[in-house]
């Protein structure tokens, strides 16, 4: 067996890290820049939806992650054979776990934060929510289901798992879950953001598709994101209701909602039903997940350090720290 090159190792963390950084940092620079112009040249437009949208989908897709991307194609990458194929049927088991993860650690995220609320009296926002609410139908179709699918899965996926995956496929799943849900920037997303990547990595290491983690990936933004986003003023007309203490007002009310009503029950019913059908999947289920030997194993001892402890990690970590530190303080 070859001696193992802790140097060039961490040198492939390192530029991962690096990568991940500058996608943050690079993000950031775009966001600061078009504010000073507009503030400068239209001030106005500071104010606009449109503008803000524009902003931050220049910032994070337009910069900030090609940026990523270019750096962390820039080192050596693997070659692996795919073990499986995905059929109809595995894209459904896949499909119910995923989205039985999202609720668990949607759950998790949410619990957390309304602890911190509790410490700090004061209301954290959700950025899936304030983000998100200005946009229009065909804005949220291309941004959650084109967009962020295509180019989170190749930066978080492909170009992560492929620089580092000689050193294991279970480094490489953890590595990818944890750097996906730490640039979500906020606990609300966190826990799922990094469950799920634990799943689409593991995937994509077993069947060598980006394809099949795109799909995936838009799939839940459908589900979780889009289809949310549209019902959301139904959603809050039913909470509303349901806070009514006259039963026949209460009633009233629902009449009135009539289909509107009945949608968000039904599609609520449906989508926690496959919830709990994912997270029974994965339970029953967990003793197919299995890894292959690493081609370059890192000697036992030296994992956390040679995975975690370098410049480029520590730097995309702090920074990432900063945005959920902000998320709680703004």
């Amino acid at each position: 067996m070859n001696e193992f090159d802790t140097k060039f190792a961490r040198g492939q963390f390192t530029r991962v890290g690096m990568g991940l950084f500058g996608f943050i940092a690079g993000s950031f620079a775009v966001q600061i820049t078009m504010t000073i112009l507009a503030t400068l040249l239209f001030p106005e437009v500071l104010y606009e939806d449109w503008f803000l949208i524009l902003m931050g989908a220049l910032a994070t897709y337009g910069a900030g992650m090609p940026i990523a991307i270019g750096i962390i194609r820039s080192g050596a990458k693997s070659v692996f054979q795919p073990s499986c194929k995905m059929g109809f049927k595995d894209f459904m088991l896949a499909f119910c776990a995923m989205y039985g993860i999202t609720i668990v650690g949607n759950q998790i995220g949410t619990t957390l934060m309304g602890f911190a609320e509790g410490i700090t009296g004061k209301e954290i926002s959700n950025p899936v929510v304030s983000d998100y609410e200005g946009w229009s139908f065909w804005m949220n179709i291309f941004m959650l289901m084109v967009l962020a699918p295509v180019l989170e899965e190749l930066l978080f996926r492909k170009c992560i798992i492929d620089a580092i995956l000689p050193y294991g496929e279970g480094t490489a799943i953890i590595v990818s879950a944890v750097t996906f849900g730490l640039a979500h920037g906020n606990f609300f997303q966190f826990f799922y953001s990094a469950g799920v990547g634990l799943l689409f990595a593991y995937i994509y290491i077993k069947t060598g598709k980006i394809r099949n983690t795109m799909i995936l990936h838009a799939a839940l933004n459908f589900v979780g994101g889009t289809i949310p986003l549209l019902m959301m003023e139904w959603s809050e007309q039913l909470t509303d209701i349901t806070g009514f203490s006259d039963i026949g007002a209460m009633l009233s009310a629902l009449n009135d909602m009539g289909f509107k009503a009945v949608a968000v029950l039904v599609f609520s019913y449906i989508m926690s039903g496959i919830g709990i059908a994912g997270i029974i999947i994965l339970i029953f289920k967990k003793k197919q997940f299995k890894l292959n030997k690493p081609a370059m194993p890192i000697p036992a001892g030296q994992w956390f350090i040679t995975v975690f402890v370098n410049v480029g990690i520590i730097l995309f970590v702090v920074l990432s720290s900063l945005l959920f530190i902000g998320n709680i303080l703004a």
